[in-house]
């Protein structure tokens, strides 16, 4: 009897798994691919949001591959496009009654810094430096060698650790820096968009 197309997952789904499980930068590629596609109906309205969707859903993915929560009963593709899905509904969600401006749009008259620029550039140092206080060992260590060049399988070389998994560690110690600088922000009243701006994953 012919199965339908959704209900059993591919061959090439078998050594996607696996290649991301190990690590690999093709099947990763691969992922990000169909995440990106994925979020295009929502570019436009979650504009600020789509690296940290990104991010949150490739996380997420290799946490339940590692825990074999992919059963296989779909196409691995679709799993993770209903993933963005679900992901972007949350985040649009949580936008309502707010309204947000994207800096592009805002015209620079003067490249030079004013001094309230200066001073906010100034805090904004001070900050990234407490965070950086607050991090456990492990992740500066992380960070230190992102800062060398070193790749995902050099750096798991080096600590014994396969890249796929050392990744997921990469990305939580990257979620909890962001939510150790909004918490210092708003504790310390650090403009609101000094702390919405995100940094590029390590």
């Amino acid at each position: 009897m012919l199965g339908h197309p959704e209900t059993t997952a591919a061959p090439e789904d078998g050594r996607l798994v696996a290649g991301l499980q190990q690590g690999d930068e093709a099947a990763l590629a691969e992922v990000r691919r169909w995440i990106r596609g994925a979020l295009s109906p929502y570019r436009r309205r979650l504009s600020a949001d789509c690296e940290d969707i990104e991010q949150q859903v490739v996380v997420e993915l290799l946490e339940a591959l590692g825990k074999q929560r992919f059963e296989g009963r779909s196409r691995l593709a679709t799993y993770v496009r209903r993933m963005v899905h679900h992901k972007c509904l949350n985040r649009l969600r949580g936008q309502r009654g707010r309204q947000w401006l994207d800096v592009t749009d805002v015209e620079l008259v003067d490249r030079e810094p004013s001094p309230f620029e200066r001073s906010r550039r100034r805090e904004e140092v001070e900050l990234a430096l407490r965070v950086l206080a607050t991090m456990p060992g492990p992740c500066v260590e992380l960070w230190s060698m992102i800062h060398r060049g070193l790749g995902y399988a050099e750096m798991g070389e080096q600590l014994g650790v396969a890249p796929g998994t050392l990744r997921v560690r990469v990305l939580r110690c990257r979620d909890r820096a962001l939510a150790e600088r909004e918490r210092l922000a708003s504790a310390g009243g650090v403009t609101p968009a000094a702390v919405g701006r995100r940094s590029e994953q390590p």
